[in-house]
């Protein structure tokens, strides 16, 4: 789906803490599934992250500091 892969990189908004397993944010205007990255910490309501890819219609995301992991 072009739409989705549209969405790699752009910042979005935690509703749901987001784990490995499950979690919501807000992207583009609209509520998405979303799971964390492989070994990333879970992330908070409230929270920017970063859409790293996109499964299905699921956000894979990580934590949108600017920083990368060690």
């Amino acid at each position: 789906d072009i739409g989705a892969v549209a969405q790699v990189g752009r910042a979005a908004l935690v509703l749901q803490t987001v784990t490995e397993h499950d979690g919501r944010v807000k992207l583009g205007g609209e509520t998405w599934s979303a799971r964390t990255a492989p070994d990333s910490a879970a992330c908070l309501p409230g929270q920017e992250v970063r859409v790293v890819s996109i499964e299905g219609a699921t956000a894979i995301v990580s934590v949108a500091d600017g920083r990368e992991l060690e």
